[in-house]
């Protein structure tokens, strides 16, 4: 490469100093997690953290908050790799700044938590259905897909469009050439006094039904499995305007299904001195939920979680809606972590969901006073009870006793898949196969390739898919009553161990 090229204007020479530079954090990140996997240099690293927060530097204190805990992970992981019997029962030793403990694996939590492998496989494994839970059926059954085709469809129904940005982005699908030519021939829409459309006329349905057509479509790419497309929900954009009402009305719904809850069991004793006597507090409504504080001298703070709200609320709050808003906040959280919840990136509220659903549906102990008592705990398990009840009731005004789903998943070829799956592409077999308290299923097997296939090279990946029919007591929730991605159809249902079809594809 002459000395031209390698100026700082060249692209090549950029190119090589990114790369340089992004390998040498990489090494110093390894390092530093290393060093956070002794007891000793979690305490200094932490230490450090508290330093930063206290400056302001509140993004780089977050970064290596995680890397200690991916440190303190790496110590539990070797841990159980020694001696497998400290899997259960084990307590990490306390550290300065540690804060609450993850229920599934006793690491120290963040916001990018991750529990080592070791310990999710044999929590997994010790999962065992009660009998309060129907038994799911390997393969399809004429009632299932039906009802699969049904809720595929109601899916998309009567999502109420509420707020202006809704109906722009209805129509912003409907013109913006991502998605293909924007469409012609559509009518005039009739707008207000105040310029917002006019959601009620018959010209917004006409662009309504367009956008959702057009959005479907968009959601597929050229790729085939068995014949069938694999859709590219993740990288597409164009089911959000339905997407972000629907989940909004999902979350209040499943909100003011926690009226009857304690406020002991979803806050805690500062917020629930705050709804005791909501007159006396400053309340306020940011992109995350209801927020308050004591004074204007004080931080504005996230109900639920606690977390610190930097900038002023959008709106205030009126103190009588706020015993409603805080429950549907509560919900909006619980909705949002299991969104960004995988396997490799675990949420810590999601965390507590799973704990949750492992307590109310799979535990054999069903003595309630030898459940975690913390109010994270307490809180998991009002909002699932919630969620379920909710469901079960949605479920049951559609007449659905069962409906046949399916579930993508991926293994390394290294050989450490699970014995479960096929040993030839092509191949499928009926399998006992133990899932996680919770586990994320779609009604269009289509989708489930997606999270199978995706771009992966075959000589890397083992792709497979789970078939079933589950009653529908086993189901947890979808997109319309609160846990569930809409452009997936997502369901979620009650893990543990079955029977089930097992596609390698």
């Amino acid at each position: 490469m002459s000395y031209a090229e390698k100026q700082p204007v060249s692209p090549a020479w950029i190119n090589q100093a990114a790369e340089e530079l992004a390998t040498a954090r990489r090494q110093l990140q390894k390092r530093q997690i290393e060093f956070a996997s002794t007891a000793r240099g979690a305490h200094n690293l932490l230490l450090e953290v508290q330093a930063l927060e206290e400056c302001g530097q509140h993004d780089r204190a977050g970064d290596l908050r995680r890397l200690v805990i991916r440190g303190m992970a790496k110590r539990r992981a070797a841990d159980i790799s020694e001696n497998p019997e400290r899997a259960h029962n084990w307590t990490p030793p306390q550290i300065r700044g540690g804060g609450e403990r993850c229920p599934a694996c006793g690491q120290f939590i963040g916001a990018a938590h991750r529990c080592p492998p070791a310990i999710l496989e044999a929590r997994r494994n010790s999962l065992q259905t009660t009998g309060d839970v129907p038994h799911a059926q390997a393969g399809a059954t004429d009632a299932g897909l039906a009802a699969a085709s049904e809720l595929s469809d109601r899916m998309y129904q009567h999502i109420p469009i509420t707020t202006a940005e809704d109906a722009d982005g209805i129509i912003e699908t409907c013109l913006d050439d991502r998605y293909g030519p924007p469409l012609e021939g559509l009518p005039d829409i009739p707008y207000g006094p105040d310029g917002k459309a006019d959601t009620d006329s018959p010209e917004f349905a006409a662009y309504r039904d367009a956008a959702l057509l057009r959005a479907h479509e968009a959601c597929f790419e050229d790729e085939y499995i068995d014949g069938e497309p694999v859709p590219v929900v993740l990288s597409q954009g164009a089911m959000e305007p339905f997407a972000v009402p629907a989940k909004r009305e999902a979350a209040n719904r499943l909100g003011d299904e926690l009226v009857g809850v304690d406020d002991r069991d979803l806050f805690d004793h500062d917020e629930c001195a705050a709804l005791a006597d909501p007159d006396k507090v400053q309340w306020g409504s940011s992109g995350y939920g209801l927020c308050w504080r004591t004074g204007n001298d004080q931080p504005w703070r996230q109900i639920g979680s606690g977390e610190r709200v930097y900038g002023p609320p959008n709106t205030s709050v009126d103190p009588s809606q706020v015993p409603v808003l805080a429950r549907r906040t509560i919900a909006s959280q619980t909705m949002a972590a299991w969104a960004a919840h995988t396997e490799q990136n675990v949420s810590p509220v999601a965390l507590q969901t799973q704990a949750a659903v492992r307590d109310l549906f799979l535990s054999s102990d069903t003595d309630a006073s030898t459940r975690p008592d913390s109010l994270d705990a307490r809180r998991a398990r009002a909002v699932v009870r919630a969620q379920y009840d909710l469901t079960q009731r949605y479920l049951a005004e559609q007449s659905i006793s069962e409906v046949t789903v399916s579930r993508g998943m991926w293994f390394a070829t290294d050989g450490s898949f699970p014995a479960w799956v096929p040993p030839e592409k092509g191949a499928r077999h009926s399998a006992d196969v133990t899932l996680n308290p919770a586990a994320s299923f779609t009604v269009r097997s289509e989708v489930a390739s997606y999270f199978a296939r995706r771009e992966w090279d075959e000589d890397e990946y083992v792709s497979v898919r789970l078939h079933g029919t589950v009653p529908a007591a086993r189901v947890l929730s979808l997109p319309r009553t609160g846990m569930g991605c809409l452009a997936e159809e997502e369901l979620v249902v009650i893990g543990g161990g079955g029977q089930w079809e097992v596609e390698r594809v």
